[in-house]
């Protein structure tokens, strides 16, 4: 281990990374090669890249990580930030967000680093463990991910309202980048399987993206997706079949109340907005 203030996070990553690279399974490597389908497409990420640069992933986790995948996660997020400003400042007539204004590099400072000790924002008053997402390696590659699968998708849009011609051929390859970003994501976190599915379906739903063939395709492979997923990961010994993450004692009320009561307020605000 690298130091007394290494979170465990840090160390477990690194020791199924490890097993990637060394054995080319999923597994911790205690008792054996046991499988472990716990967000495996990270970890295997991690270890190909240790691999190649010939260092072991304790190493990585804890030099390599800050230095090359999260300069690159900040990186796709400026990118993301960038398309979406640009679609919906024509689509609703608002002002572009301007990158070279010292208060857009303020504000980023301030939503990533916040101006308070992180370990105040678990939590509060519960006793829980502080957690953020860059120290979860695979939290960190799910999010890099969907910010670099918003990026493409919002730049296609961009593309087509710019009135270039698209062609069929390519509308295909970019259902199918679509799928296979959302299948990479899950399998990196799979809490994502529900986050961006239920996102997508509001959407599909809403903007009747039903009658679109494209569309269609894009639901099709959001299942398969899905299937996939509760097969390789959700029924196995890891979630569902571990009776400990079905009945789970660590997850109090009042810790779900504190994460869900913004959401709540502002679908609560929206309704009475739209006088439903």
């Amino acid at each position: 281990i690298t130091g007394a203030f290494t979170h465990r996070d840090t160390v477990w990553s690194s020791s199924i990374a490890g097993m990637f690279k060394t054995y080319n399974t999923s597994s911790i490597g205690i008792d054996g090669l046991v499988p472990l389908y716990y967000h495996s497409f990270s970890y295997f990420i991690f270890g190909s890249i240790s691999g190649l640069l010939d260092i072991n992933t304790v190493t990585f986790a804890n030099i390599c990580v800050p230095i090359i995948i999260i300069p690159i996660f900040f990186l796709a997020f400026l990118f993301c930030v960038k398309e979406v400003g640009e679609y919906y400042s024509e689509k609703l007539d608002i002002q572009r967000i301007d990158e070279n204004n010292i208060k857009f590099w303020i504000l980023f400072s301030i939503f990533f680093t916040l101006p308070l000790p992180y370990q105040i924002l678990g939590h509060v008053g519960l006793g829980r463990e502080r957690y953020t997402y860059l120290i979860s390696h695979s939290y960190l590659f799910a999010l890099l991910l969907t910010f670099i699968l918003f990026s493409i998708i919002f730049s296609f849009l961009n593309l087509n309202k710019k009135g270039e011609i698209v062609s069929t051929y390519n509308k295909i390859f970019f259902v199918c980048t679509i799928v296979l970003f959302y299948l990479s994501i899950t399998l990196s976190k799979i809490s994502f399987l529900y986050v961006l599915g239920s996102i997508y379906g509001y959407v599909f739903l809403r903007l009747k993206f039903y009658k679109n063939i494209y569309h269609m395709l894009v639901m099709l492979g959001f299942i398969i997706v899905v299937a996939i997923d509760y097969l390789l990961l959700i029924n196995t010994e890891t979630f569902l079949k571990n009776p400990s993450q079905r009945v789970s004692e660590d997850i109090s009320p009042l810790a779900y109340i504190f994460y869900t009561f913004p959401s709540l307020i502002y679908i609560c605000l929206k309704m009475y907005s739209l006088n439903l």
